[in-house]
């Protein structure tokens, strides 16, 4: 399991690309990283490249992460967009994230390319 985690500054967007095997562990360590990074830089935007993930997340873990998430930091006017590959299983759990955050007030957003999830980011600011 593996990640990069940085700025991009003209865009201003907290950018990750994850790969392997994720527990919730390691989701809560990557959501921290980035959330610290998004507050030096003063970023409200992520996008997150899971495309390469091995979800070991369980559903009631998606269940929760919402509330983890504003407890590392997250504010509800920022976005997340995560970039998906095209893998029905995953995208069921990705989704039912994508419920349950917005259920919250959070925005998730969820694409199958980069552009699009860039542009999406950058449209909501």
């Amino acid at each position: 399991m593996g990640w990069n985690i940085g700025v991009s500054e003209g865009e201003k967007i907290v950018h990750a690309v994850i790969s392997g095997e994720v527990t919730m562990e390691h989701a809560r360590q990557m959501a921290s990283e980035g959330l610290e990074m998004a507050g030096r830089h003063g970023v409200s935007r992520f996008l997150a490249d899971v495309r390469a993930v091995n979800s070991q997340i369980s559903t009631v873990q998606i269940y929760l992460l919402p509330k983890v998430l504003e407890v590392l930091g997250l504010a509800r006017d920022s976005r997340v967009a995560l970039v998906t590959a095209k893998d029905p299983e995953q995208e069921t759990d990705f989704r039912f994230c994508q419920t349950v955050a917005g259920n919250q007030g959070f925005a998730i957003g969820l694409f199958y390319e980069p552009d699009q999830a860039r542009q999406w980011l950058l449209d909501g600011t």
